[in-house]
């Protein structure tokens, strides 16, 4: 038995970039939009929609011991609060502190940028140290 799917229309508010690659106009200028195939969400469109960088995602998935698109969507979560900024601050920091303490200082100079970087983007963190 074969089955025949029908697509079905979807009117979306706003869609975000890596949302518009899985849609495609069904009939160029109607304005509808239909499902086209399913793709896979990279790491780096989850970053961008946690708006946190790549390292700043892997060393949350690094102290979280988390897979790191698991990571992205915990940082996502976290950066709803202030409590939540200091939270990732302190991951940066003990990522920092287990580097030093394994003896891998590259890793460790790497983390203090990334920690640099975090608190550039976001300078609450500071605040609450």
């Amino acid at each position: 038995m074969v089955m025949k799917l029908r697509l079905c229309p979807v009117r979306p508010r706003r869609i975000s970039a890596a949302a518009q690659r899985l849609f495609q106009p069904r009939y160029p200028g109607d304005g509808r939009l239909f499902v086209r195939k399913p793709i896979m969400l990279s790491l780096q469109d989850c970053c961008d929609f946690c708006s946190l960088s790549e390292d700043e995602v892997a060393a949350i998935a690094e102290h979280e011991h988390l897979p790191e698109v698991a990571a992205a969507g915990c940082g996502q979560e976290l950066l709803q609060s202030a409590a939540g900024i200091f939270r990732l601050h302190d991951f940066i920091r003990d990522d920092i502190g287990v580097a030093r303490v394994h003896g891998d200082t590259a890793h460790a100079c790497h983390l203090e940028a990334v920690l640099s970087g975090f608190e550039h983007s976001h300078p609450e963190s500071l605040r609450l140290h």
